[in-house]
């Protein structure tokens, strides 16, 4: 059975995926030096893809 956390991160999911980890599903992932990484696993992701320009 889901939890209420667990529902919300699936629906985060399917409407921002560039924020989770491809990694370890971690979310969020943070961005650092001009390319994303994960805060759980260290791995560095998501070279400002799929992130709108401001």
């Amino acid at each position: 059975m889901n939890t209420d956390d667990e529902i919300y991160k699936e629906l985060v999911k399917e409407k921002s995926p560039e924020f989770f980890c491809d990694n370890c599903g971690h979310y969020p992932i943070e961005p650092v030096h001009g390319h994303f990484m994960c805060p759980a696993c260290h791995m560095p992701t998501k070279c400002c893809e799929g992130i709108p320009a401001e």
